[in-house]
């Protein structure tokens, strides 16, 4: 029985991997079609187009969200239970960047990416701060997910002090804490998979114990029925 519950265990961590990898590269390549295909109707103007073929694969990036962290989930809950305050474009573009980000095998690097492409547009005046504040808006969902709040509450506050006070001064101070962002960690995603790790490994080593303690107690037993059949 034992010896049972090991191969078992063996098996399921070497083949869910496997059979992740496959359906990854599947479901990766649909993802990157999809959101292809969504900007390009934005581009257009198409938006109604845009919005149906969103509302389409809505069920479908809920059940890809429930195999995400309880943390991806809650953003993902917030989302779509939080009505946008300026329009639905907003929660659109919101969900589409939060699906593009963490659909990815890389999902920091996309995000250092569009800090990167935010950071050059600050550093544009003629974008206006409305613009550049949209812009924040479409990823913080995204980058709050996966960094500490306290670092994004404060980009946070620079955003609203540039929509009140437009100068280079808030402009430079806003790129610094972009990029106090983009130096962080891995944050709360890396101390998730530290976490995963440990609980993986804790399964493994109770798994162990009690495999181990079987063996003892069966052990004790047949020598005690060796010595009472000796007597």
């Amino acid at each position: 029985m034992g010896r049972a519950i090991i191969i078992l265990c063996s098996l399921i961590f070497t083949l869910i991997p496997l059979s992740q990898i496959e359906g990854t590269e599947k479901n990766l390549s649909s993802w990157e079609s999809f959101i292809t295909q969504y900007n390009w109707l934005v581009m257009d103007e198409k938006y109604e187009l845009a919005d149906r073929l969103l509302n389409n694969r809505l069920p479908e990036m809920e059940q890809y969200v429930q195999t995400l962290s309880p943390r991806h989930q809650d953003t993902w809950r917030q989302l779509n239970e939080t009505p946008a305050i300026n329009s639905e474009t907003k929660r659109s573009e919101q969900i589409i960047v939060f699906i593009e980000i963490f659909t990815s095998s890389q999902p920091h690097e996309i995000v250092r990416e569009k800090l990167e492409v935010l950071s050059s547009s600050i550093e544009n005046p003629q974008n206006s701060s409305l613009e550049l504040n949209e812009l924040w808006e479409n990823i913080s969902p995204a980058v709050s997910t996966i960094y500490e709040a306290e670092v994004v509450d404060t980009a946070k506050v620079s955003f609203n002090k540039l929509t009140v006070k437009d100068s280079m001064n808030e402009r430079k101070q806003l790129i610094a804490h972009l990029n106090k962002i983009k130096q962080t960690d891995d944050g709360i995603a890396g101390d998730a998979v530290i976490w995963t790790a440990f609980i993986v490994g804790g399964t493994i080593l109770i798994t162990l114990l009690y495999v181990s303690l079987r063996q003892f107690k069966s052990r004790s037993k047949i020598r005690h029925m060796v010595k009472s059949d000796n007597s």
